[in-house]
């Protein structure tokens, strides 16, 4: 199911039309659901600055690879085609949380120096 979040984050990398209605889906369900969240949380709402920052045209230090990472994994967190979907209570957002940590662990240099 990443798979096709990574091949959709390919498209909308290079299309910032699109990228802007993806940023806009996720931030709405950021704020319905960043409680449950927990500690990804914080990752997540990094993800959604960076791909602010890209719909925006605003340079960043971040590598290509990275980029194409943390919009993969901001098109997982909206899609409905979860491993758990978000309806189920107390499971739903466990694949989100689990992909979101694995791209913030793979991309976490980038994020400190975009932070710093």
């Amino acid at each position: 199911m990443f798979r096709g979040a990574e091949e959709k984050a390919a498209i909308y990398v290079k299309n910032t039309e699109r990228l802007a209605v993806i940023l806009k889906e996720a931030q709405e369900k950021f704020e319905r659901t960043h409680p449950a969240l927990g500690a990804a949380a914080l990752h997540l709402q990094t993800f959604l600055t960076v791909v602010e920052d890209l719909v925006n045209g605003k340079p960043t230090e971040i590598p290509a690879e990275h980029i194409h990472l943390i919009v993969s994994g901001v098109v997982y967190f909206i899609s409905p085609c979860d491993v758990f979907p978000d309806f189920i209570v107390g499971f739903g957002f466990i694949d989100d949380i689990f992909i979101t940590g694995l791209i913030a662990a793979a991309v976490n240099s980038s994020i400190e120096q975009y932070n710093a």
